[in-house]
């Protein structure tokens, strides 16, 4: 009876270790999977924050690009470079 149970340990022993190998080899696929989703998504947060960046300046020369705008239309009508030549010309 113990030769039988001896016997039963050292066949189950192999079919654990191969068992353990298994997933020991799964999660180093997992990890590295993990890894390259980590720089995924790290490549992906530095295009979207140039992309916000580059979208606050493009706002902020337009907010003041109108400002200009709207500064130049409200000068008095002979300090506005257009009003000048038409005058010139008439005279």
């Amino acid at each position: 009876m113990a030769k039988d149970k001896k016997n039963k340990e050292q066949t189950a022993k192999p079919a654990e270790d191969e068992r353990i190998k298994a997933m020991e080899e799964e999660l180093a696929k997992v990890k590295e999977e993990l890894e390259k989703a980590k720089n995924d998504l790290a490549t992906e947060k530095n295009d979207y924050l140039k992309l916000l960046a580059e979208f606050n300046t493009f706002r902020q020369r337009t907010k003041e690009e109108r400002q200009q705008r709207r500064s130049r239309y409200h000068q008095r009508p002979s300090a506005r470079p257009g009003r000048l030549r038409e005058r010139n010309e008439d005279t």
